[in-house]
């Protein structure tokens, strides 16, 4: 669409608006001079082809403040979709990320708990050293194992 035109959706929605400005217009003056005949002979068509036909000043205002109503309800629906859908993302991602800490606890745990006992094997064998110096490696393996160089 060209910069300075309207499409037709919208011109339709503007001159609707303003007719039925207008036409209300006219029929509120023409209640308060009920002598004065209002003789327009395209507002029983517009309104017939429209759904108006029949329904007085009142009545239009009611089915105005209904429509910007259910509009207003619409948006607000809108509105809260979104929300909920942005609170759903936002706590997958929380549980994503939980999950992401667990595992990286898990695995820093268990690389913890290896080198431990690569320590405590290192350890043990330190003192096994220092018992097969001082008691001879033999005399310990017999011990431990109750097996002698013998069998």
């Amino acid at each position: 669409m060209r910069a300075g035109h309207v499409s037709t959706f919208r011109a339709s929605q503007y001159i609707r608006k303003n007719f039925i400005r207008m036409a209300c217009r006219e029929l509120a003056a023409s209640s308060d001079d009920e002598e004065s005949d209002i003789d327009i002979p395209w507002i029983p068509v517009y309104a017939k082809s429209t759904g108006l036909a029949g329904k007085s000043l009142e009545q239009l205002k009611i089915d105005r403040l209904e429509e910007a109503l259910k509009k207003e309800t619409r948006q607000r629906m809108r509105a809260e979709r979104a929300f909920k859908a942005t609170r759903a993302l936002l706590l997958q991602e929380r549980r994503d990320h939980r999950k992401k800490r667990e595992m990286w606890a898990g695995e820093k745990s268990s690389l913890e708990c290896k080198l431990t006992q690569k320590k405590k094997r290192r350890q043990s064998k330190t003192a096994l050293n220092c018992v097969g110096d001082s008691y001879g490696c033999e005399d310990l393996i017999v011990e431990e194992t109750g097996l002698t160089s013998a069998d």
